[in-house]
């Protein structure tokens, strides 16, 4: 029986081959565990023509006793079989699934958000403003951190939803735009005019909702290759889609410092206001914000992995074991005071 089980075992992995292969590739990806059902069903179907044949074949020569043991060890050797089977198929079905998941389409390919932190910006480069002035990135930088947005203003869908995300985080902290930092939205489609920049503005500006936002809001429009070189110095990969006349892009804003180095940043189309303060106030070299905002800076770290400040334990228990201690001395020290204190009015006549 255990010389049937490579016939088997080549049986149940031809089966899965062959539904790999002519399934379409969405498919592929979301039935491991018909493929794996699939294979059984043959592992198991091979087996029982194998018994009936034996069973037939070589009844008449195989005493009773004799039969009752073959019989065992066909039990145990078909589910050995089986189980390997079973294994192989899965096996299969995984790598069949991993390699379609990591063909990137065509026109995803240069599509990316690489983090390239502490990253000079080139502030020589070019812009015009919403206004059609041409001026320099050098102009919003200096004296505030930056949040940084890269999106285009026709954008049907990704590029609106950020920009509400950023809004709705902005809205939810106390540091205000045009005082303690300053937003820049850059479109990198070049063919974009100061008009679409403009109504950009006027739109969120509006939805921001606080007195002198628009001194601290910045919309521009460039030339491709001035929008390639800031794209490249950020990391940010985008490809234009010719037939839809839409660019493939990825979503989120960075955080840069005054002095034009990229700090931190923060990926998708909802941000956290916690995790928004906490880069602005430690791009700023805590230059503003609060004691609060200190602390917390202190208890939590940036993680470039995620985008996302996390909390440090070790950091946590250092500053609970210092508050401690500094509780204790303090305690100790009005102790002393007091008794000294009891006593010189208890020595008095």
């Amino acid at each position: 029986m255990r010389a049937n089980l490579p016939s088997r075992m080549a049986r149940a992995k031809h089966s899965v081959i062959s539904i790999c292969a002519s399934a379409p590739l969405r498919s592929r990806l979301g039935s491991p565990m018909s493929m794996l059902s699939r294979a059984r069903k043959q592992a198991v179907s091979a087996s029982i023509s194998d018994a009936v044949f034996s069973s037939r074949g070589s009844e008449a020569f195989i005493p009773s006793r004799d039969r009752e043991e073959e019989a065992v060890k066909y039990k145990a050797g078909h589910h050995t079989g089986n189980a390997r089977a079973v294994l192989l198929a899965l096996l299969l079905a995984v790598m069949a699934a991993a390699q379609t998941s990591n063909r990137t389409p065509p026109q995803l390919r240069n599509v990316k958000f690489d983090q390239k932190l502490n990253s000079q910006l080139p502030l020589d480069l070019p812009f015009r403003d919403e206004t059609g002035r041409t001026v320099e990135l050098r102009r919003y930088f200096g004296s505030r951190p930056v949040v940084l947005a890269l999106i285009y203003y026709s954008c049907p869908r990704l590029c609106p939803m950020s920009l509400s995300g950023l809004v709705k985080a902005l809205r939810a902290i106390s540091l205000d735009s045009g005082k303690d930092f300053d937003v820049l939205a850059v479109s990198f489609d070049s063919r974009e005019t100061p008009e679409l920049a403009a109504a950009a503005k006027e739109h969120n500006v509006a939805a921001y909702g606080r007195p002198g936002a628009a001194q601290g809001w910045h919309f521009l429009t460039g030339e491709k290759n001035e929008i390639i070189r800031l794209a490249h110095a950020v990391g940010f990969g985008f490809d234009y889609d010719a037939k839809n006349d839409t660019f493939s892009h990825p979503s989120g804003v960075i955080v840069v410092t005054p002095a034009g180095r990229v700090a931190k940043y923060f990926f998708g189309i909802e941000y956290s206001a916690r995790d928004l303060r906490l880069g602005l106030v430690d791009a700023a070299a805590r230059r503003i914000g609060t004691p609060v905002d200190q602390i917390l800076l202190y208890c939590f770290h940036y993680d470039p992995e995620t985008g996302q400040y996390t909390l440090s334990i070790l950091r946590t228990i250092r500053a609970f074991g210092m508050a401690t201690v500094a509780g204790i001395f303090a305690f100790v020290a009005i102790s002393i005071r007091r008794e000294r204190r009891r006593r010189k009015g208890g020595a008095r006549p």
